[in-house]
């Protein structure tokens, strides 16, 4: 994206909560393409850009039942029939709480509450998925929890969670969830702490950017500087 002359006010509203929620969707479509392979390495596309990298193991026969229920869910929701989906979901949370399965479903359950705008069911599920000890799984849970903090006006609140995300070292997609952490101060008026971000993911030494953050960021900060004017 070229960067703009004159960027509208309106620039910052890029960070939109709907953003987090291809991530969810892209990523899990990804999973679930190859779930029968014993360890699996997918590739998650990220509102900007960026991906994760994902090895686990589901060995055990229960592992087997849950991952049989999961996608069992998953035909009901594909088929349309999204109440049946949302009960076939919510069993495989019930039976399989902690399981990978149990995890998934909780995200996929988040993401329907998310679309019917049922913030407070999709961020209590998200809660409970922030403790998997899958990275991510994590991951995505602490991303779509900030956009659902996003989604009602929380953006303070939603720039402290994707902090979070990006601190944790071990999460490949640390540049993207810092940018919409700064997004999210821009929403919330604190203006220092997301030129500090901007700033950040600008410097080509930043190992954590890439070209079209560092494109993306420098847009911010020119616009930040137009309306600071």
């Amino acid at each position: 994206m070229s960067t703009y002359k004159r960027l509208p006010a309106k620039k910052t509203k890029v960070a939109d909560a709907n953003q987090m929620a291809t991530l969810l969707d892209k990523s899990r479509r990804l999973l679930e393409s190859n779930w029968k392979s014993v360890v699996i390495t997918i590739v998650v596309a990220v509102a900007l850009a960026g991906a994760i990298l994902l090895t686990f193991r589901l060995v055990t026969d229960r592992g087997e039942q849950a991952r049989n229920m999961y996608f069992t869910a998953i035909q009901l929701q594909e088929g349309g029939n999204e109440q049946e989906a949302i009960k076939a979901f919510e069993k495989v949370v019930g039976e399989y709480p902690t399981s990978t399965s149990g995890y998934l479903a909780r995200l996929k359950l988040s993401d329907i509450y998310f679309a019917n705008k049922d913030f407070d069911n999709a961020e209590k599920l998200l809660n409970e998925t922030v403790d998997s000890s899958t990275e991510l799984i994590r991951i995505l849970a602490l991303n779509s929890l900030a956009a659902c903090k996003e989604a009602v006006g929380k953006s303070k609140e939603a720039a402290e969670i994707y902090i979070k995300a990006y601190s944790d070292k071990k999460n490949p997609s640390r540049g993207i969830s810092y940018f919409n952490a700064g997004l999210s101060y821009v929403k919330a008026g604190d203006v220092t702490s997301a030129k500090k971000i901007f700033e950040e993911l600008s410097d080509d030494k930043t190992d954590y950017s890439d070209s079209e953050l560092r494109e993306k960021s420098k847009e911010q900060l020119i616009w930040l500087a137009a309306q600071a004017k």
